[in-house]
This record gives structure tokens, C-alpha cells and sequence, in this order.
């Protein structure tokens, strides 16, 4: 069963709500992806609620675990030429524990340098706080820590936030801590980031089942615990 974005998932006051990430259940099929997409352009969802301005990339390399920094350049350069349109936007998605290669720092500043209008951006999932704090470094590149654990030494960075799976069931309390922290209530942020830490703990492992068992008691609608395999329906 396929389940349309709910509105309550925008209710809880998400900045964005991406258009197909990038760490799903199992493997989509593209004909499923693409249908996803056009059910949520469909929806008349603003585009910055959607992320139609700006979308995902990782690299994968399935068979090796390994690209060199060459590839991943004229990878991405490929895709900028055959898309060729002024409005593309692209945020790197580092996660190397997923893709099996990740964006060297190096990498992600060619490809900014080259194309400052073009990738904006960087989400880095990797859990490596130096790692992250190094794409800081480079200039005018916009950087999302991949979960909310980094929110505030991102935003102490100079990021604006941060990209994560759990901001699917739990925005306003991640986006709380925006709040306080752009307010320099920083003390109440500290207490606020450890809440919603606690929180996503006692969500379990793996998160994705847990997150759609959660959405199906709030939103009284059972299919949305169904998972694919390998993961298991958490039970109600």
C-alpha cells in the first residue's frame, strides 16, 4: 500500500520535507520513486516545503565501495550538463556507510568551486563531527549535520540547521532548538537538543519501522507500519 505524504507530517512544522532521500526501505524501484515524486509535486505542496528546489546526491559505487575524487567529479559533472538548466540545485549527500563511498572534502570543493550556483550544499551523515566541521571550511557551501545529535554545533558553525530521518516524526521539537538557540537562550537549547536525543533513542533500531509504526497510531491508518523486507513490522 502506498501512502500519500501526510498533512500531519507538515503540521509538525518541518522546514522541508525531501523528495525521495536516499536511505529507504530496502530498494525502490525508479517507477516507484518516480511515482512518489509525482504524487507529491501533486500535492500543491509549496516547493520549498518539498525540496523541488534542490535535491539529494550520493554516489554510489555498488560494486567496488570505491571512486576515486576524478569520477566522482565527472559523475556529477555529467549530471549538471544533462540536466542544463540554470535552476538545478544540488546538495551532496555524504554517507559512505550506505552509498560505499562518501564525498571527499576535497571533492565537495571542486565541485562548489566550479559550480557555485549549482551545488549548494552538503548533508553528512557520516557521524564524524571533524568530518563535518571540515565541509564547513568550505566557503559559501551551505552543510546539514545528518542528524539532530550535531544540530547545535552546526548551527554554532554557522550551519542552518540540520537533515534528519527522525525530523519525520519529530520536527517541532528539532526545530524548537532553532528556535532557542537563534534566540541565544542557550542554556534552554542545550536542554531542549537533550530531549529530543532521548527522544529518537527510545524510538529503537532500525528507525525506519519504528517511524512508520508511529505514524500509523497517530494517524489511526495500520498500513502505514508496513514495511519492506529485510525489516520487520514493529508490532502495534
Amino acid at each position: 500500500v502506498q501512502r500519500d505524504p501526510p498533512s500531519a507530517m507538515l503540521d509538525d512544522d518541518p522546514s522541508l520535507l525531501p523528495m525521495g532521500g536516499v536511505v529507504l526501505e530496502a530498494e525502490h524501484r525508479c517507477a516507484q520513486r518516480v511515482e512518489g515524486q509525482r504524487r507529491l509535486v501533486g500535492s500543491k505542496l509549496p516547493p520549498r516545503k518539498t525540496g523541488a528546489q534542490a535535491q539529494p546526491a550520493a554516489p554510489f559505487e555498488p560494486r567496488t565501495g570505491h571512486a576515486e575524487g576524478n569520477r566522482l567529479v565527472d559523475h556529477l559533472e555529467a549530471v549538471i550538463a544533462g540536466v542544463d538548466d540554470d535552476r538545478l540545485r544540488i546538495v551532496l549527500y555524504h554517507i559512505p556507510q550506505v552509498a560505499g563511498v562518501g564525498w571527499p572534502v576535497d571533492v565537495a570543493r571542486r565541485l562548489h568551486e566550479a559550480h557555485p550556483d549549482t551545488v549548494v550544499g552538503i548533508k553528512d551523515s557520516s557521524g564524524d563531527w571533524d568530518n563535518t566541521a571540515a565541509f564547513f571550511g568550505i566557503d559559501g557551501l551551505a552543510v546539514w549535520p545528518g542528524s539532530e545529535g550535531w544540530l547545535l554545533d552546526g548551527l554554532t558553525a554557522g550551519g542552518p540547521g540540520c537533515i534528519s530521518a527522525t525530523a519525520n516524526v519529530n520536527a517541532s521539537a528539532i526545530a524548537h532548538v532553532v528556535t532557542l538557540h537563534l534566540a541565544d537562550r542557550h542554556d534552554e537549547a542545550d536542554v531542549a537538543l537533550g530531549v529530543a536525543r532521548e527522544w529518537r533513542a527510545g524510538l529503537g533500531e532500525p528507525l525506519v519501522p519504528a517511524m512508520k509504526r508511529l505514524l500509523a497510531q497517530r494517524l489511526d491508518d495500520p498500513p502505514w507500519a508496513n514495511v519492506r523486507p529485510p525489516f520487520e513490522v514493529v508490532p502495534a
